[in-house]
C-alpha cells in the first residue's frame, strides 16, 4: 500500500450510513465498481459528443489520490488498474479488456477479475 491509498479494508469500514447502519459491503464495492468502469469508458469514449478536452480531464483523473480511493473502495488495487489503464492508453491491452488481468478481452458481464 503506498501513501496515496487506504487499505480496502480501511475503505469499507467507512461503508456506514450517516445515521450508523451498517450498508452491505458488496453493495458498497458494487458502487465502487460502477464508478471505476463510467471513469474507464469516459476517459475511452467514442462518442462524438465526448471532446479532446472532455477526454482529456476523464483521463487526468486515473493515478489521482480519488482514483485510489474508489480503486480502495471497489477492492482492487489502485496500481494494478492504473498499470492496465496505461497498458489501454498504449494500445498494448484491448481498451474493453476493463479488468481483466490478462487483458484478453472483455471480463464477463456482472463479474469483474481482480
Amino acid at each position: 500500500m503506498t501513501d496515496r491509498t487506504i487499505s480496502s479494508q480501511a475503505a469499507l469500514s467507512q461503508c456506514t450510513a450517516t445515521d450508523g447502519e451498517f450498508v452491505a459491503v458488496d453493495a458498497c464495492r458494487s458502487l465502487w465498481c460502477a464508478v471505476l468502469v463510467g471513469a474507464w469508458r469516459e476517459a475511452f469514449s467514442t462518442s462524438p459528443k465526448a471532446t479532446r478536452k472532455d477526454l482529456a480531464a476523464a483521463r487526468r483523473w486515473f493515478g489521482s489520490g480519488d482514483f485510489h480511493t474508489v480503486c480502495a473502495l471497489a477492492g482492487f488495487d489502485g496500481d494494478h488498474i492504473l498499470g492496465g489503464f496505461e497498458a489501454a492508453l498504449r494500445g498494448d491491452r484491448p481498451v474493453d479488456a476493463i479488468f481483466n488481468p490478462r487483458g484478453t478481452g472483455p471480463v464477463q458481464k456482472g463479474r469483474v477479475a481482480a
